[in-house]
């Protein structure tokens, strides 16, 4: 039998294997019954998922960010909010953050010397009593600091960084900034923040989204997680990741089994299909160790005179 490259009709196979289900015929053909249309629904989430979940290899990429533009503070104070959100103090600043009050996206308040948005992950949702909670629980993210505004960046008089710079689409995770490992969010608030950037079109008000990386550089050069849509390129760790992951999204609907099935090959997924990803993984990225005997006159007089 000879090797030929994995499809994704043969990852989803994979996956169908896991639950013991019968395979299909092509994950693209609307007439595979419920089993297709499990896969092809969890399919692409169940890669995002796994793509976010470790810092594979045969995902990773690298590239020179483009900086964002911003509009300069006089252009703020006669106009408005061109990208969405106030870029200096407002003359009538949004209300102070109030504890038992409904939120909803986008939302501004002000809380101490600097103005916050929320991000409602789930929704409009009430806050608590203690706004560092809410905080801390990712509800509020901040876009203005008053102690920043000395800062000389295009972003240091609208944000508390100086620099801002577009994701790419394909973006998954973040495993390197300037030269800095930041593998499972390290440096996250100190060197960097993500989050998403609003831009307001200021003559047809249309509302568009990027998701962008604020920092103080004015550079950013990353290695990240990218998700790569070519099978192909996919090593085999990361297949039978996905293979799990996505066996454990379509597992209930396939199998009817009330989530047994499901729960254990989640559970495969985060105990052994993921540990073993990070164990070689650390593997390959140890720096190797110097090893003065390679350079030894003894080993290399065995191909021939060491003497001038």
């Amino acid at each position: 039998m000879q090797f030929s490259p994995p499809t994704l009709t043969d990852i989803a196979n994979l996956a169908l294997l896991e639950i013991g289900s019968r395979p299909i015929d092509d994950i693209d053909d609307l007439n595979t019954g419920s089993s297709g249309d499990a896969v092809r629904v969890a399919f692409w989430p169940a890669v995002r998922e796994t793509g976010r979940s470790h810092p594979w290899g045969c995902l990773k990429k690298r590239l020179n960010l483009t900086q964002l533009s911003f509009p300069n503070e006089e252009y703020y104070s006669s106009f408005g909010t061109a990208i969405g959100w106030p870029g200096c103090y407002p003359s009538t600043p949004p209300p102070y953050w109030l504890p038992n009050t409904l939120y909803s996206g986008g939302n501004l308040v002000t809380y101490g010397q600097a103005i916050y948005y929320f991000l409602g992950p789930s929704g409009p949702q009430v806050s608590t009593n203690n706004f560092i909670n809410d905080l801390s629980a990712g509800l509020w993210g901040q876009i203005y600091s008053s102690f920043y505004q000395s800062q000389v960046g295009p972003a240091g008089r609208q944000y508390e960084w100086q620099f801002g710079y577009a994701l790419p689409t394909d973006y998954l995770l973040l495993n390197e900034l300037n030269g800095v490992g930041c593998y499972f969010g390290k440096g996250k608030g100190d060197l960097y923040e993500i989050f998403n950037n609003q831009v307001t079109n200021s003559q047809s008000q249309n509302v568009s989204n990027q998701t962008a990386l604020f920092c103080d550089q004015p550079y950013a050069d990353i290695k990240y997680t990218a998700l790569i849509q070519d099978p192909t390129v996919w090593d085999p760790l990361f297949i039978n990741a996905v293979a799990v992951l996505l066996g454990s999204k379509i597992a209930t609907t396939v199998l009817g089994d009330s989530g047994v099935m499901m729960q254990k090959l989640k559970a495969k997924f985060d105990n052994e299909v993921l540990p073993d990803a990070q164990l070689k993984s650390a593997g390959e990225m140890k720096v190797p160790r110097y090893d003065p005997t390679r350079d030894s006159n003894f080993l290399r007089s065995r191909y021939g005179s060491t003497a001038g």
